[in-house]
């Protein structure tokens, strides 16, 4: 039970500020929900979200139960990344390996996926990269968490519009528009681990009415000397972490143009892929840049257009230093180009019936990955490969009664590189009253191979070799959804699901060859519960508070799948004071105990602190954050990438201090 939940994680030492959230939060009734605080309250249920269908709708119609975060609550609880802006939403959580940022949803979070079971969309382009299908959502990420204006979350199976990777979820990140600063702003930040990071935006709005902005940033952090007993002692000056970007975007009436870079260069302390332990120069790069538009115009009183297009170049270079001896640098590159284009129809031809209707082509073009020893020369691999996907799609939003909506859609893929895949979506919505909705949800979605599964190939002793056998994966998604206003202030979200998961692509060991290799092996069957309570007291009090159980298990074996909690809790609480000179934001995360390769990660909760003056002085905004106030001791499952290290401690109590200024 919960009070049983609760005591386990007291004696772990977790229990402190689970137990201070608890006894805060009923002396604040009524609530009121977080994230919009911004809106007047008969509005709370009337909010619009663009991610469901690829059109705007209120949530409570929407075929998801969505999350949103605003840019509001960014700067309220301190957010650093978009990591943990997700992190904060029902359902999901995140796990770091001194590397990449990994997000799990409902109990499923491989470590070393490079979360490529869910769509990154930035204003509703596709960012998962043409070699791993990566979504970016740590500092390897190349848009500035202060240029978001809000971050919505899709949860379920997407496919039916979205096509591949749309299997856990969908992220859609609506950025800021130049009249939201209608001149310049610059922002500096220090913290812990001799972190520094500064930014320069400015943007505005014409006299012909063209918006437009453009920012850029720089990010350092010099990091720690971390201790691994599996290693047999510290990595010295092998945990820095350094990016610039930059994002620039223009909107007319009917055409949005954006463009984004982003360059990361992260050291490695892990001694991933078996290297030698603390050897400098060991380190990997991410670079992306990136093209988007949108054109959008109204055919007719019934019919709009919409239409997208997009290019992407990602490339990657990773040091990786080996011992033979002498101590030599084996390099692994890749980089690939992906293009698509898209065209959308909405429709209100037919009484009660909304369609939506298009077409979608992408290139993953010249995708080339190689291996080899910098000095001396030695080639290992030298690949270059391009793949297709070519998509149609319809959707029909039936207004069956005052009470009863269907939302029904199919989507067909066809891929080059691999099987094609049918995607459907149908969603029954009952309305028994205007601020209560009762969802009964289905879903199907796919994930097709990436490039570094069908293609990496290394003749070496611990190499790869290819499986040409390889299938999409396949998800079977199931939910029942309630969402109630209790009072204008206040609202109630509680779901119940379950995914099954077939086709599972892992990664395995061929001992007579001493080759790795992937393979379809693997089910994965997940069911659990999620409710969430928002809410906003009348003098501005705001409240989000969370739960989750759930289970994730193999679908042959019944046992609990590594990096998969049980339980989740999540409560984030922010006020005024001092005549709204001063906001404060409380957030408490906890996370029951996690299965690891070897053992186990243990249950946690932290607390993280933000102190919030608007006005410090005229256009002066001053931030301070305390992460993991009570410095407790906690750590997430490592992937099979960093044996021997079986979990990777996460960061003790850090603080960041920020200054914003506009001008």
């Amino acid at each position: 039970d919960e009070r049983g939940a609760i005591m386990k994680l007291k004696k772990r030492g977790g229990g402190r500020p689970v137990l201070v959230a608890l006894t805060l939060l009923p002396a604040w009734s009524p609530l009121a929900l977080a994230s919009l605080s911004d809106l007047p309250i008969e509005q709370l249920m009337q909010l619009e979200v663009q991610s469901a269908s690829k059109f705007r709708q209120q949530a409570i119609d929407a075929p998801a139960a969505v999350s949103v975060v605003t840019a509001d609550e960014i700067r309220t609880f301190g957010y650093r990344t978009l990591g943990e802006v997700i992190g904060s939403m029902r359902g999901v959580y995140t796990s770091y390996d001194r590397y990449v940022t990994y997000v799990g949803v409902r109990g499923f979070a491989r470590a070393g996926d490079y979360n490529t079971r869910i769509l990154l969309l930035i204003d509703g382009i596709r960012q998962n990269d043409a070699v791993f299908n990566q979504a970016m959502v740590g500092t390897e990420s190349p848009l500035d968490i202060d240029l978001i204006e809000r971050v919505e979350f899709v949860p379920g199976a997407g496919s039916s519009v979205y096509g591949s990777n749309a299997v856990f979820g969908v992220i859609n990140v609506i950025t800021k528009n130049g009249s939201d600063y209608r001149g310049g702003e610059a922002a500096g930040a220090v913290g812990s681990y001799r972190t520094a990071k500064g930014r320069l935006t400015y943007g505005d709005v014409s006299e012909s009415g063209v918006d437009w902005m453009i920012s850029g940033s720089s990010y350092y952090q010099h990091g720690q000397n971390l201790a691994f007993p599996a290693h047999g002692g510290r990595a010295y000056d092998l945990d820095s972490d350094r990016s610039n970007s930059l994002f620039a975007k223009l909107q007319t009436d009917n055409l949005s143009l954006s463009g984004m870079f982003g360059s990361r260069t992260k050291e490695n302390p892990t001694a991933s892929y078996q290297q030698v332990f603390n050897a400098q120069g060991s380190d990997a790069t991410d670079e992306t840049a990136s093209l988007g538009a949108e054109y959008r115009r109204a055919l007719s009183e019934k019919l709009t257009l919409t239409a997208r297009g997009n290019v992407q170049h990602y490339n990657y270079r990773g040091n990786f230093i080996y011992d033979t001896p002498p101590l030599y640098t084996n390099r692994d590159k890749s980089e690939g180009t992906s293009w698509g284009g898209e065209l959308q129809f909405t429709s209100t031809h037919f009484d009660g019936h909304r369609i939506v209707f298009g077409a979608e082509h992408r290139r993953d073009n010249d995708v080339r990955q190689r291996n080899y020893d910098v000095a001396p020369y030695t080639s290992y691999l030298n690949s270059k490969e391009s793949s297709n996907t070519t998509g149609i799609y319809v959707q029909d939003e039936i207004t069956l009664s005052e009470r009863w909506l269907l939302n029904a859609g199919v989507r067909r893929d066809q891929i080059s590189n691999a099987d094609g895949s049918t995607s459907p979506r149908l969603g029954l919505i009952y309305k028994p009253l205007p601020q209560t909705a009762l969802k009964l949800l289905y879903g199907e979605a796919y994930r097709t191979p990436n490039a570094f599964e069908l293609y990496y190939e290394t003749d070496t002793p611990g190499g790869y070799r290819t499986n040409p056998n390889l299938k999409p994966e396949t998800i079977r998604s199931k939910e029942f959804v309630i969402e109630h206003a209790l009072t204008p202030s206040q609202r109630l979200v509680a779901s119940v699901y379950r995914n099954d998961v077939d086709n599972l692509i892992s990664q395995q060991y061929d001992s007579a060859a001493d080759r790795y290799y992937f393979d379809n092996l693997s089910s994965v069957r997940a069911q659990g519960i999620e409710l969430e309570w928002t809410a906003r007291l009348n003098r501005g009090v705001q409240a989000r508070l969370n739960a989750s159980w759930q289970r994730a298990e193999d679908g042959a074996t019944g046992s609990r799948l590594t990096n998969s909690p049980a339980r989740l809790f999540k409560a984030h609480v922010s006020a005024p004071f001092w005549a709204d000179r001063l906001r404060a934001g409380l957030e408490v995360q906890a996370m029951s105990e996690r299965k690891s390769w070897q053992g186990d990660a243990p249950g946690f909760a932290i607390t993280n602190l933000t102190l919030l003056m608007p006005k410090l002085a005229k256009d002066t905004e001053l931030s301070a954050t305390i992460y993991n106030l009570f410095d407790r001791r906690y750590f997430d499952p490592a992937g099979d990438d960093l044996n021997p290290i079986d979990r990777v401690e996460q960061n003790g109590r850090s603080f960041r201090l920020k200054m914003t200024y506009r001008f």
